[in-house]
């Protein structure tokens, strides 16, 4: 899936494709218009307004605490860009838009559109970075209400796919014990754990990830079954022989390719015989020639924002191997597009037992960054 031009006659597509439309301005300004025109409507409830069904400008206004006649331009560029409709001098949603952007709906976007402010002020970054090589560590300077969007923005891409993560995820049978890294809104944990019944969780965050991301999963109403450990996943101790199934989710584009060896392999260690993990990333192609715009794009966000970018589905798979497990077939995901699951198993020796960690289960509630 890519973003761009869309020509919306013959001559349009003819031109764009003998280089005659400057593509630079339009993907640029009008873009950049486009967009935040989009992000705007959400902050004020523009598309929330609409519901229960059309409504006129003054109905809108009313409800945003918005001016009518600058109210009305918004929402004809909201038509334009086939966000809205206009029928009988009342606005009226478009079918995806009540799929997707209404805070009420069941795969409701919404507090993502409300993190792209947030995206906004970081990629002012970007010329910096590209003149310097020194990356903006956005995770270290949210506090406040931006961490709270950005929290909830997380947990509403997880929700995106985790139906369809479970679905599409192997474990052994009747698996007993789950290690979620950087999984601080839960949303992941609880899905496996609803699937299997004879699964606990621990989710493994920094402290002030889980302070913020408590109450997400409180939402989840899972209980004891899926808990909070403060820590932090470079540096600590993932026990041994311990877990049927780690998993880690948009974490490794946070982290160097040394991290990412030495976290594989600590997994491997902590891994019962015969255990799974998986891992859940954005792919970067080996080549920008034989990759769509996602990894990329992704690539450069990440590295001019954290320390480091995403990777290939054969430099991932490589740390895993290297770590002593065995791999299978990456499997692409539907539901957002440029993400693949990598999966890998534990050696098949010695037998599967009780752990003194098991007996000590739970561990102590605490308080990480989900890294996504």
């Amino acid at each position: 899936m890519r973003v761009g031009l869309i020509p919306e006659n013959p001559i349009e597509w003819i031109l764009n494709k003998c280089g005659f439309v400057p593509r630079a301005m339009l993907e640029t300004f009008h873009a950049a218009v486009q967009s935040r025109s989009v992000l705007v409507a959400a902050k004020l409830g523009v598309f929330d307004s609409l519901a229960a069904g059309p409504q006129s400008t003054q109905q809108i206004a009313a409800f945003t605490s918005t001016e009518t006649n600058a109210l009305e331009k918004l929402l004809n560029v909201l038509v334009a860009c086939k966000y809205l409709t206009l029928r009988h001098g009342k606005w009226e949603l478009r079918s995806h838009v009540r799929r997707w952007v209404l805070r009420s709906g069941r795969h409701s976007i919404a507090d993502n559109l409300l993190h792209a402010f947030l995206q906004w002020k970081s990629l002012e970054n970007l010329e910096c970075y590209v003149r310097t090589g020194e990356p903006l560590d956005i995770h270290a300077r949210l506090s406040g209400d931006d961490l709270t969007v950005y929290h909830r923005a997380m947990k509403a891409i997880a929700s995106l796919a985790s139906r369809e993560v479970v679905g599409r995820v192997r474990l052994p049978p009747s698996p007993k014990r789950m290690l979620d890294i950087g999984g601080s809104h839960g949303v992941y944990s609880a899905a496996f754990c609803r699937k299997y019944p004879t699964m606990e969780a621990v989710i493994l965050d920094l402290p002030d990830a889980i302070e913020q991301a408590a109450p997400l999963l409180a939402e989840e109403k899972m209980g004891a079954r899926v808990v909070h450990r403060a820590g932090d996943a470079i540096t600590d101790s993932l026990g041994e022989r311990e877990w049927d199934f780690v998993f880690v989710s948009q974490v490794l584009h946070h982290f160097t390719a040394e991290m990412n060896q030495s976290l594989c392999q600590r997994i491997e260690k902590s891994l019962k015989p015969g255990g799974r993990f998986v891992i859940s990333e954005i792919e970067r192609s080996a080549s920008p020639k034989s990759g769509g715009q996602f990894g990329t794009i992704f690539d450069l966000y990440f590295a001019a924002t954290s320390c480091s970018g995403t990777w290939s589905k054969e430099q991932m798979q490589k740390w895993q191997t290297d770590a002593g497990l065995k791999t299978s077939r990456p499997t692409r995901l539907w539901t957002v597009p440029g993400v693949i699951l990598m999966p890998a198993e534990a050696a098949q020796t010695g037998e599967i037992g009780s752990t003194a960690a098991e007996a000590a289960w739970p561990p102590p509630l605490a308080t990480t960054v989900d890294r996504t």
